[in-house]
């Protein structure tokens, strides 16, 4: 039995994959050195003098795979939809957005709405298999 899904499913994976990409650390190794200088090792007494440090939660494995199937979705829509669907995400609010996409509120909120809307109906119709609409490598 597939699952049906509906924009509020659509909005709030986006959400959660807005956090998971916050949680993901930022400290890659990419394969070349960021700099020549050694890493500095403190002792015990030192780390007791420094500012506390906020820690930071990774990401599950289990947001990570749904993270990498929100990304997908992103080929279903337009280039000016999937940004403020991102924005909104992210919970910029609707001044920054219009500004930033120089849309109107009521523009930004159709981009907003068609977009899950055409999300969701893709996935309504792939029957929650979303690999059946990934981009193609050609």
């Amino acid at each position: 039995m597939s699952r049906e899904w509906n924009p509020t499913d659509v909005k709030n994976r986006f959400e959660e994959a807005a956090q998971t990409i916050h949680r993901l650390p930022n400290d890659l190794n990419l394969g070349f050195q960021k700099s020549r200088w050694p890493n500095i090792h403190y002792n015990k007494s030192e780390l007791l003098k420094q500012e506390p440090q906020q820690i930071k939660l990774l990401a599950s494995p289990g947001a990570i795979d749904r993270l990498d199937e929100v990304l997908g979705w992103s080929y279903w829509v337009s280039h000016d939809q999937i940004k403020i669907i991102w924005a909104k995400a992210e919970q910029k609010p609707w001044k920054i957005i219009c500004r930033q996409h120089g849309v109107s509120r009521a523009t930004g909120a159709r981009y907003w709405d068609s977009g899950l809307l055409k999300i969701t109906n893709m996935l309504n119709e792939a029957g929650g298999n979303t690999k059946k609409y990934e981009r193609s490598e050609t």
